[in-house]
Formats: C-alpha cells, structure tokens, sequence
C-alpha cells in the first residue's frame, strides 16, 4: 500500500486502501463503503467478468482491518471497456444522473422490444439514446427524422420498444448484458443524420469531445444509463402442453 493508504494523521486509513485496491482493476466501475461494523466492507459495481470479481473480493479481503467483503452487488457486464471508461468520466465531470448503484437490469428475451424510460432533465434538451453491444457495436436508437427542438423538461418518454419515441430494436445476438445511455444537453452535440450503428471506440472518442466542447460554452448535459441483459427465449416462459 502507498503511504497515504498507510496514514491519515497517524492512523491507518481502511477506505482510502480499500479504495486504492479497487483502483488498480482496469475496465471497471466499482465503490466499497463500511457496511455496519467496522472492517465490514461491501463492494458494488460494474467489472467484465466473475473471476476479476473473486480477484477483487480476494485483494480487499487481505488488506489490514477488513473483517468481511460483501461483493453480492458486483455486477458482470459484458459491455466493451470503452463504455466503462466513458461511465467513470462522466462521472468524475458530475454528469452522470446517478452516483449511486445503477437501476435495476431488465432482463429482455431475444425478439422482445428493448425500450429506455427517461425522464428529460430540468432544462430543455437534445438527447441522443444507444445501446452498446458486447461485440463493440453502438446502435443508435433517436431518430434522425426528429426535429431541431429541443424536447422540454421534466418529459417522460419511452425511446425504443413499442417505439414511442425512436427508432424500434429487438433483443438479438450478441446476448448479454449491455449499457444503455441517453445524453441529454442544451445544445446540439452531434448532427443528424447519423448512422443506424456504429463502432463503440471512434463514437465515445468523438462524444467525449463533443461534450467538452459543449460544457465550454456553457451547455448543460446529463447522462442517463441502464443496463439491458438480454437472453435466448426461455422454454420456461411458455405451459407445457
């Protein structure tokens, strides 16, 4: 552990160690709080596998003043690191709707509509919606036939699915769990028309830009995300004849 794990004043700082070991995992997203007594640590979040989460949950567990780890709100995802990485700096620029745990995953089975509930921000904005694939393909759900206006605030909306508003798309391979984001902002950050899909790297590269820019010259922006796990039918689902 570095010093300022070891020290805080002349004690032993339990979070900041606990913190800097979750530090060292690339492609995830991942808090620790003291969970009642002292020493008890759970640990929640976002990483691309189960055998980083027992690798996480081993680390924790061996550093000084840890009684227990609770990893039961660790979550697998299947999403490219691009998005993670995107997740955790927006976060850092307090764009991010929710600091917290992410909502609840929605498990949607394989031909069933995939759909996003948003609530606008308090201020009119564009918004752009996409669904990040395991095999590194973007889909863009708003569509380029909407209007320049910009929707008003404190709107609810269903973008997807049923296809209140957007483009409609179906639970298909790859399966997994995936990330749905929607940016909401004041001023324009990407032009229409744009593609139907896209590659994840070139378009976060180019949104984290166009978000800068923004933000530079005064814009408000927000950014929503959920997760999607979609899953083969299940026989399960249907009576048995």
């Amino acid at each position: 552990l570095r010093a300022g794990a070891r020290m805080q004043g002349s004690a032993y700082d339990l979070m900041e160690a606990v913190k800097e070991t979750l530090a060292r995992f690339a492609c995830t997203r991942l808090a620790a709080r003291e969970d009642g007594a002292p020493g008890n640590i759970a640990i929640s979040g976002l990483l691309p596998s189960a055998t980083m989460r027992d690798a996480v949950l081993q680390l924790v567990s061996g550093l000084p003043g840890v009684a227990s780890v609770a990893g039961e709100d660790i979550l697998t995802v299947d999403t490219p690191c691009p998005v993670i990485d995107f997740l955790n700096w927006s976060a850092e620029e307090g764009l991010l709707d929710s600091a917290g745990p992410l909502p609840p995953e929605r498990l949607v089975h394989a031909g069933e509509m995939v759909d996003f509930h948003l609530t606008t921000p308090s201020f009119a904005s564009h918004i752009l919606v996409d669904l990040f694939l395991s095999d590194g393909t973007v889909y863009h759900l708003d569509s380029n036939n909407w209007t320049a206006e910009p929707f008003p605030p404190n709107l609810s909306l269903v973008f997807g699915g049923a296809g209140v508003v957007g483009l409609p798309l179906t639970a298909q391979l790859p399966f997994g769990r995936d990330f749905m984001l929607a940016v909401a902002s004041s001023q324009v950050l990407i032009e229409r028309p744009r593609p139907r899909m896209e590659t994840v790297d070139s378009y976060l590269e180019r949104l984290a830009k166009e978000i800068e820019r923004a933000l530079l010259g005064g814009a408000k922006v927000e950014i929503f995300a959920k997760v999607i796990n979609t899953a083969p039918v299940s026989h399960d689902l249907f009576p048995h004849e």
